[in-house]
């Protein structure tokens, strides 16, 4: 973990933050439609 990430630019570093961030937020729009629906 420590060596990939010395081996990875922070551009890389940034767009993986992003991905993580669209995911957080596609599951939690997941989330809160499901409690509104029941």
């Amino acid at each position: 973990m420590l060596e990939d990430g010395v081996k990875t630019t922070g551009n890389e570093e940034n767009i993986r933050v992003v991905d993580i961030a669209e995911m957080v937020s596609k599951g939690l729009e997941k989330l809160t439609f499901l409690n509104f629906k029941n």
